[in-house]
This record gives C-alpha cells, structure tokens and sequence, in this order.
C-alpha cells in the first residue's frame, strides 16, 4: 500500500474539490462523489486495482444491488474492497445497518461523507475518522503513518497453515477499537502540532 500524505497533489486537489463544492450548495452524495472516485481512482492505479463504479452485484438474498464502486485486482479480477458514498447529514451508522440489511458487502467497505468514513471489515467497524483531520496521516511511523498502522495490526486475519483466526475485537467492548483509532488520531494531530510548533523556534539563539 503506498503511503498517502496530506501533501500529495491528489488530496489537495479532493480537499479544494469539496470546498469548491460546498460554495456551490452542493451536499449530496450524488454531487460530491465524483472528487472520492477521482481519489481512489488515483491511489488504485498504484496498486495494481482499478476502480469500478456503479458496479451492480448478486447479495445473499437473490436481489441486485449497486455499489458505488468497487476496487479490482487488475491480474486476478477479483474483488478488493467496495466503497459506498453517504449524504454529508445521514446518520451514518443507520445508513451502514440499513445497506448490510438488503445485502451489502460487509467486509472492506468505505463508507464516506465529506466529514467522515468508516471502514468495515467482516462486519466490525474498524476505523472511524473525520477525514477533515487529514493531519492525522502526517504522523509517521516509519514509512507509515500510525493510522496507518493500526488498521493494519488490528484487523481480522486468518492464518493460512493453521487457520487460527485473530480477531483483536473484543466481544465485551465492541467500540474498543474505534476508541482505540479516536485516541491515536488525537495523539497524532497533537505530535503533529507539537512538531510544527517546534519548526519555528530558533534553538540555536543565544540568550
């Protein structure tokens, strides 16, 4: 996965999209999509995935539903993640329950507004984000930011020769790792700060 930086010229120009957007009055989900798509277009090529839109699919229950997009490996063809875009004042959660309720994929879906996305993987929200707080990538952990690094530790994986499943959610706390993704977003931001604050003062200065 290639790392994304606030600094990148794709997300500045999301970031200018969706302000030029607002000054137009436009907040619905149809309006706004296309500066996500255009994004995650972008970052999929890097990885070998293609981003298909309006992408229709068969659920459990015999019915057709639409995705508003889905990423494909490019070699296999195979499915890697879905995306689906939500109005900037949903409830976002009910609009999550109401999608998985007629048969959704539930497993490495975005679900996105102008202000915030949740990311799904085997049917437990595993990350919760105001994407406004893009700072909160700037961190890093070596070559990745500690978000970054999160989702990646705590996300369920199945070991393939013993197929021990690691599940790092908890069954008596099911918000802990969203609570856990909230906290490292806010030290993240808060270094970040520190950092910058730091940049501007002449330590070297004589007293």
């Amino acid at each position: 996965m290639r790392n994304i930086k606030p600094t990148h010229k794709p997300v500045k120009t999301f970031y200018a999209e969706l302000k030029q957007y607002e000054s137009l009055g436009a907040t619905n989900e149809t309006e706004v999509r296309l500066a996500f798509a255009t994004l995650f277009q972008h970052y999929a090529r890097q990885n070998n995935l293609t981003l298909i839109c309006e992408k229709s699919l068969r659920t459990p229950q015999s019915t057709t539903i639409y995705v508003d997009g889905m990423l494909t490996d490019n070699v296999f063809g195979l499915p890697r993640g879905y995306w689906e875009a939500k109005d900037l004042h949903d409830n976002l959660a009910t609009a999550v329950r109401q999608k998985f309720d007629v048969g959704y994929p539930q497993d490495n879906i975005l679900f996105t507004t102008q202000e915030r996305v949740l990311l799904y993987q085997d049917g437990q929200a595993v990350m919760d984000v105001g994407i406004a707080d893009v700072e909160a990538f700037a961190y890093r952990l070596g070559n990745r930011s500690a978000l970054e690094w999160v989702v990646d530790q705590y996300r369920v994986k199945t070991d393939k020769r013993s197929s021990i499943v690691n599940d790092p959610n908890r069954a008596d706390d099911e918000t802990y790792i969203v609570d856990l993704i909230r906290k490292v977003i806010g030290v993240s931001l808060e270094t970040v700060r520190i950092v910058e604050g730091l940049s501007g003062l002449d330590i070297g200065a004589e007293v």
